[in-house]
């Protein structure tokens, strides 16, 4: 994280883009800031209505936004007149640490109640190893800059992508994010949710062949909304709200139909 505080960073966006046309957080980052951090705190600027995203990855400062910097109030003064967009939303990670999430995808390896992969030629006390040994900072990271002012179901959607698609562990990293999910939420005070249904299997199957053929899920795009995270999308709205079609922001399935046909 940039030495730089949030509202410091903010003010520079907002200020960079009320100077300048529609712009990627690359061309306002300049390199005195972290591409990335620029990207989450983009987003989460748009969910206050402060920036508009004119197109994927390319964003506009509003009414509201200029406003804001012509506020003779701070911005966290400014943030308390806006409307508060969400009532259920993961912002708290206090409880949940990286030794956490490992320990919890060990519990997969060691029970007989679920299969673990770690390959014919990998022993199992290697993948134990393996599992203990992923740096905590690449967890924290995730955490640290995790969207928290994203809708819910959005974050769901983040937080699997993220987990699976970095793919910390040899294996069980889709169980792993989603039981570490259903722990947020509880953290949180939402109703966690049963994620091992009839819809569970296909769409692991389809994130599987996502992130392996189609998708490069690094931390420099992280919080991008590809076709991983429609993916998931589409299931946690499907699981929070019983929405059965929904077809808002579908992705284009060529490529995804394209690698099966080919299996």
């Amino acid at each position: 994280m940039s030495s730089r505080s949030i509202e410091q960073i903010d003010r520079h966006i907002l200020t960079y883009l009320n100077s300048n046309p529609s712009s990627t957080p690359k061309d306002i980052s300049k390199h005195r800031i972290r591409e990335n951090i620029v990207r989450l705190r983009c987003q989460q600027l748009t969910q206050e209505h402060l920036l508009t995203e004119v197109t994927h990855g390319l964003y506009n400062i509003t009414e509201k936004g200029i406003e804001c910097i012509e506020s003779d109030e701070n911005l966290e003064e400014f943030r308390e007149t806006l409307p508060n967009l969400d009532t259920d939303r993961i912002t708290d990670f206090s409880e949940l640490d990286p030794e956490d999430i490992k320990w919890r995808n060990k519990k997969y390896l060691i029970s007989d109640d679920h299969r673990y992969d770690y390959g014919e030629f990998r022993p199992y006390l290697r993948t134990k190893r393996d599992i203990s040994s992923v740096r905590n900072h690449r967890l924290s990271r995730v955490m640290k800059e995790f969207p928290t002012k994203e809708p819910l179901t959005q974050q769901c959607a983040h937080w699997v992508r993220a987990i699976v698609g970095l793919h910390f562990f040899p294996d069980a990293n889709h169980r792993t994010a989603m039981s570490t999910l259903n722990i947020l939420l509880a953290l949180n005070g939402i109703d966690r949710f049963k994620w091992d249904d009839d819809k569970y299997g296909p769409n692991i199957f389809k994130s599987k062949i996502t992130r392996k053929y189609i998708i490069d899920v690094r931390y420099d795009n992280l919080w991008s909304k590809d076709e991983l995270y429609f993916l998931w999308h589409r299931y946690f709205l499907g699981k929070f709200y019983d929405i059965k079609d929904y077809d808002h922001h579908s992705p284009d399935h060529s490529r995804l139909n394209d690698i099966i046909d080919r299996l």
